[in-house]
């Protein structure tokens, strides 16, 4: 069961942080006034927090394949 959360969270963490940093791309484009829409800047961190959030649980999965096997 280890192995295999293991291999889900990899699966998920790759395109998780191809994900991350292209957002983090447009929000500092943002920032640094390339675009000037508020309403775009809130949804990119919203999303960015939806992801970190689905990156904390990729790291659990991890943590939980890695959990030592009690006898």
């Amino acid at each position: 069961l280890g192995m295999l959360a293991a291999g889900v969270a990899h699966e998920i963490n790759n395109p998780l942080t191809w994900l991350m940093g292209r957002l983090e791309s447009l929000e500092h484009k943002l920032d640094t006034g390339e675009v000037h829409r508020e309403e775009v800047k809130s949804l990119v961190h919203g999303a960015l927090e939806g992801a970190t959030r689905v990156a904390r649980i990729t790291r659990d999965l991890y943590d939980f394949a890695r959990a030592p096997e009690e006898d």
